[in-house]
């Protein structure tokens, strides 16, 4: 086993850890992100699941800046009105 120098180590790879580890990783920090689940890089538009994240404007700021924001833009960003 060889070793590899990490500055920075962080479980989980949702919505929270990925911007983490992407902003930290912009900084110039060497990160290792787990994450017990493959990373889903393709996926079928017509299959998504009902569940809603609320974005606040800081964010989307940080996702803009991440160069994120237009990508989720794209694929299923829509304002809710009501949850039930």
């Amino acid at each position: 086993m060889s070793e590899t120098a990490t500055d920075i180590i962080i479980a989980g790879g949702g919505m929270v850890g990925a911007t983490l580890a992407c902003a930290l990783a912009e900084q110039g920090f060497s990160i290792d992100l787990l994450e017990r689940n493959q990373p889903q890089l393709q996926w079928n538009a017509d299959n998504y699941d009902i569940r809603v994240s609320a974005i606040s404007r800081a964010s989307q700021n940080i996702f803009s800046n991440l160069q994120a924001w237009s990508g989720m833009v794209q694929r299923r960003v829509t304002p809710y009105e009501q949850m039930r």
